[in-house]
């Protein structure tokens, strides 16, 4: 599931190699990921790691959820558990890190993927890379970290609630990455990590990404195209309104058409939840022990509603893509503000 090479004395690369499902973390795959980061981390030698996909296609398409399902289907409740703190623990470990971890996310970054990107201290994407946090339409939420690089960005509620796709230029936009690098540059910066000298490798390595960067070539994303809609969207005091706003739109940009349908097939429980998840600043979103408990929390809150299965059924399962969902108004949602304290 991690192919381990040593790029040279002082750089190792990990390889998420379970293709067959995007790179989607099962536990298994968490456990030896987490295995080969803490021997390079106690490896002397090792000045960086870098995480990568052995598939073009994707980097990683987020947590196992259908396995996850399955436990809660088959009453191991506590199974269910078990990943989310397994998972959550990964990220605590690579956030802590004092060797950097550089994250090479080519193709897509869904959901846990795109944490698993938000965890590594050097962030690159290329022309091929799209993230997006789809959860509400399984009838889950954006976690992984969510909760603090969603809320950070001005976009980041749009993109919590809409589901929707974005590529390079909006992600950089959102500061969900640091460098744009086209894929034919990839090869060039794992040839120069192959070769540098350990001395003053920080320095170096920083120029060298800063070198390869095109971030300025890139052309706006729709984020920028449609700015000032988004933020009269997400200037909204709660659910209800959000959802009236985002129906006055009168345009005919696909990307925002389709940020609009997601929404409609959402499930009302998960949209509330993540109205309130993500426009409120908090004093734990700074501290990742802090962040992470507070997002087991919600998962296991999670675990518990109806719409989750119904989610992953009717999405990735059965992909009928016809949820019956719990409740069909959000009056009939609440919220209690403990689950966030």
């Amino acid at each position: 599931m991690i192919i381990k090479e040593n790029l040279s004395k002082s750089v190792a690369a990990l390889t998420l190699n379970r293709a067959e499902s995007l790179n989607a973390l099962n536990r298994p795959l968490i456990h030896s990921l987490q295995t080969h980061l803490k021997d390079l981390e106690n490896d002397q030698n090792i000045m960086a790691i870098v995480l990568k996909s052995s598939i073009s296609k994707a980097f990683c398409a987020g947590g196992d959820i259908i396995e996850v399902c399955q436990d809660i289907r088959h009453n191991k409740v506590s199974e269910a558990h078990q990943f989310f703190k397994e998972e959550y623990g990964l990220h605590i470990l690579l956030r802590g890190m004092k060797t950097p971890v550089i994250a090479v996310a080519e193709g897509f970054s869904i959901g846990g993927g795109l944490g698993l990107l938000n965890s590594c201290a050097y962030r690159i994407v290329t022309e091929t890379s799209q993230v997006s946090m789809p959860e509400a339409l399984i009838g889950f939420f954006p976690d992984v970290g969510a909760s603090n690089y969603l809320s950070a960005s001005e976009f980041g509620l749009f993109l919590g609630l809409s589901s929707q796709r974005i590529k390079a230029a909006d992600i950089l936009l959102c500061n969900l990455a640091d460098y744009y690098i086209p894929s034919q540059s990839i090869k060039e910066l794992l040839n120069f990590l192959s070769t540098v000298a350990s001395e003053n490798f920080t320095q170096l390595l920083q120029q060298k990404l800063k070198y390869l960067d095109q971030k300025e070539n890139l052309k706006p994303g729709p984020l920028t195209e449609n700015k000032k809609f988004i933020r009269e969207v997400c200037s909204a005091k709660n659910i209800e309104n959000f959802d009236k706003q985002l129906h006055l739109y009168k345009g005919e940009d696909p990307w925002i058409l389709k940020a609009i349908e997601n929404f409609n097939y959402s499930s009302k429980h998960s949209l509330k939840f993540i109205f309130k998840q993500l426009k409120q600043k908090r004093d734990w979103l700074g501290n990742a022990k802090k962040l992470f408990d507070k997002e087991y929390k919600m998962a296991t809150y999670f675990v518990k509603h109806p719409d989750l299965l119904e989610g992953v059924r009717a999405l990735l399962e059965d992909k009928d893509k016809k949820p019956s969902w719990k409740e069909k108004s959000y009056q009939q949602i609440v919220i209690s503000e403990e689950i966030f304290n």
